[in-house]
């Protein structure tokens, strides 16, 4: 276990692993595809586990189980959606351009404006790096209500919560609390989006070269109410030759 994150450590312990990071944290945004974000997430998780044993001594075991945890809420939100594909949301996502462009200016901020804060006992790189998965997450809360996106985007909170955690406060509980609340958010949301309305993708129609699909949402129909008591008409009343019974008329009585 140690020869693992020491070889992860190498890996992503220098500025170009956590420019790695910051890439991988910036393409959960951008592609908006839960298959892709989903496998990113997992890598983040990596990076930072990796970080803290490799840098800051953190035991191994303690990080491995934050390992587990993470693993099991995103296999539960891939379970969920795979199940049930995420319909249209309310407030659209945008498209890549934007999303990229928002991106550009909040780094080109921080670039420019270097606040030159860190965390106790974290490097500025580290710090940058928490808190630039802080800003991705947030974006994808803000861009979308779709649960799945939405308990992606609370997933990728953990990542910096829990390692100020490890090191800021190793013993405390806390840790292991976040890996707790992190389970429980993927549970909630894996539940939402099963309840999303199910759509079925028809009418594919080609415009202007290009292809575009019209989503109808699948809305129960309305059972018609039971006719009233004695409101029933003559048609009815006829036998199938088109003749009056006696039977008929006791009934129209």
């Amino acid at each position: 276990m140690e020869f693992l994150y020491g070889a992860l450590g190498a890996l992503f312990a220098n500025w170009l692993g956590v420019l790695l990071l910051a890439a991988a944290a910036a393409l959960i945004v951008i592609t908006w595809n839960w298959r892709i974000a989903l496998g990113l997430l997992m890598l983040l998780y990596l990076g930072v586990a990796s970080l803290l044993v490799s840098i800051h001594q953190a035991p191994a075991w303690v990080v491995t189980g934050y390992l587990v945890a993470m693993g099991l809420a995103v296999a539960i939100l891939a379970l969920a959606t795979k199940n049930h594909e995420p319909g249209p949301s309310q407030r659209q996502a945008t498209n890549w351009l934007l999303r990229t462009l928002i991106l550009g200016i909040v780094a080109a901020a921080w670039w420019f404006l270097d606040p030159g804060f860190a965390f106790p006992q974290f490097s500025r790189p580290e710090t940058d790096l928490l808190l630039w998965i802080g800003i991705c997450g947030l974006m994808l809360l803000a861009l979308s209500n779709n649960p799945t996106y939405v308990g992606i985007g609370l997933l990728m909170w953990s990542a910096p919560i829990y390692a100020v955690a490890t090191v800021l406060m190793p013993g405390s509980g806390v840790a292991q609390l976040v890996g707790i609340a992190a389970l429980l958010v993927a549970l909630a949301c894996g539940y939402l989006a099963l309840l999303e309305p199910v759509v079925v993708r028809t009418n594919p129609m080609w415009w202007r070269g290009r292809r575009t699909t019209v989503v109808h949402p699948i809305t129960p129909t309305p059972l018609a109410p039971p006719a009233a008591v004695g409101a029933i008409t003559a048609t009815q009343l006829r036998s199938p030759a088109g003749e009056r019974t006696p039977a008929h008329m006791e009934a129209a009585k």
